[in-house]
């Protein structure tokens, strides 16, 4: 993880398209992060996964792999239902912080 700030919330997409959301929880010692994902904006089909594996010059045999890999992902089409119940655990959490500090979205290291 980046180092956190207090009262935001993160949104991270990793290499392999998944999503996660995260955040630091207050008065945890030593620090302990909430963390929601991976989770899958958008069903990934034989033939993106295979466009995809071409493209990043992977070996043929990770399609399988991904494939197998991707059917077990969560898929939120509607990513707006889950960051309002993430925003308002975080608001109760944070004493009503969260909605006035926002997402930060950050990209895969």
């Amino acid at each position: 993880f980046p180092e956190l700030r207090p009262n935001i919330i993160y949104r991270m997409s990793d290499v392999l398209h998944c999503r996660y959301l995260f955040f630091e929880l207050p008065l945890t010692e030593p620090k302990q992060v909430f963390v929601m994902g991976p989770y899958l904006n958008d069903e990934w089909t034989a033939d993106s996964i295979l466009e995809w594996v071409e493209a990043a010059r992977l070996p043929q045999t990770a399609v399988k792999h991904l494939q197998s890999f991707y059917e077990k992902i969560p898929i939120i089409k509607e990513e707006h239902h889950i960051l309002a119940v993430v925003f308002s655990f975080a608001e109760n959490i944070w004493n009503g912080t969260a909605i006035a500090r926002g997402i930060a979205i950050i990209s895969a290291v």
